[in-house]
């Protein structure tokens, strides 16, 4: 958790809070539930004039008062939907499904605090030595990366013209967070012998993480997980089974 406080600042736990306090139908409510869970996690004690001082952005807390914030927001609220659901555009009608992520993927605290959430839950901190993503989900492929302290790589896929089926012939060229050369392989990316946390927007077939898993592979990485924040269907559950468990989807849709 050597991340922790770096990335989880004082500005996106005021965030969260003021996303919480939505689902109540008054300040005071809210601050009541805040104050059993201190109670019951600490002998600090938040008076009510303070607290609203502080979501008005009024005042600033200490250090042990923000990390009971940040406690309750991981441990009694799924920050998660309260972020991501009013930014999806899900069209269900459509065939196939059609999803816009756009809101979504242009919104950095929402991101980071998805990534957060998730490194936190999962216990994903120090496990990993490299992020590798495509170019639609760099932005949530960002905040795991600050997040965990590790580098970045994004694949630009091209369909091949000849030999569809040598993965070492694909034109797919490997990008890196403030490096601005592109190069081809066979010139080794940063993956080479790592453990590789592959993060995706959303997967329906498999196929373009199909792609992602042939990249780690032909430059002897290993994945180690794989996070994507909507699975469609399951015809793609059966791809990674090799996985096993090590999948976290934030939310499956039928198709």
């Amino acid at each position: 958790m050597k991340y922790e406080e770096h990335y989880w600042d004082r500005f996106q736990i005021l965030y969260g809070l003021r996303l919480v306090l939505e689902q109540y139908r008054s300040t005071h409510r809210f601050y009541l539930t805040i104050k059993e869970f201190i109670e019951h996690n600490s002998d600090i004690e938040i008076s009510y004039s303070q607290f609203t001082r502080y979501l008005r952005g009024e005042s600033k807390l200490n250090k042990e008062k923000l990390s009971l914030f940040r406690g309750y927001l991981l441990e009694k609220v799924n920050i998660v939907p309260d972020l991501v659901i009013p930014r999806i555009d899900v069209d269900i009608e459509a065939q196939p499904i059609q999803i816009d992520l756009t809101n979504l993927l242009s919104s950095p605290s929402a991101l980071n605090f998805i990534a957060y959430y998730l490194c936190h839950k999962e216990r994903l901190y120090d496990k990993y030595d490299a992020i590798l993503t495509h170019s639609e989900a760099v932005p949530l492929a960002i905040g795991f990366s600050q997040t965990l302290g590790i580098p970045w790589y994004s694949v630009a896929y091209r369909p091949p013209s000849a030999n569809p089926n040598r993965i070492a012939q694909y034109p797919y060229l490997i990008d890196q967070e403030h490096v601005s050369t592109l190069y081809y392989l066979p010139k080794k990316p940063g993956i080479s012998n790592k453990r590789v946390l592959i993060i995706n927007d959303y997967v329906r077939k498999g196929g373009l993480l199909d792609v992602l898993f042939r990249v780690v592979e032909d430059n002897s990485g290993e994945v180690s997980y794989l996070f994507a924040l909507i699975g469609i269907g399951s015809l793609w559950k059966s791809l990674f089974t090799e996985l096993d468990g090590r999948i976290r989807i934030l939310y499956l849709l039928s198709q």
